[in-house]
């Protein structure tokens, strides 16, 4: 009888495979980290903008409320 021979074609195989599924998941990576963009010059101006504008709402808000008539004081009895 002759002795089994071993083959080591499948546990090559799966080497290969996972060494390529890593570089797969290392290139999506970095590819996704390079989609993310940082915001440029011009978006940022629209935030401050954006902010500057919210900031003079409010101010303009809190100018009328202090300006406004709040004395409510009155007979109950009169109201119907």
């Amino acid at each position: 009888m002759e002795p089994n021979k071993k083959s080591n074609g499948a546990l090559v195989g799966t080497i290969v495979i996972i060494i390529i599924l890593v570089l797969g998941g290392i290139y999506m990576w970095n590819s996704k980290k390079a989609n993310e963009a940082v915001p440029v010059n011009s978006e940022l101006n629209e935030v401050e903008n954006g902010a500057a504008a919210i900031q003079a709402d409010l101010e303009l808000i809190g100018t009328e409320l202090d300006g406004a008539d709040t004395n409510v004081s009155g007979e109950m009895d009169t109201v119907e």
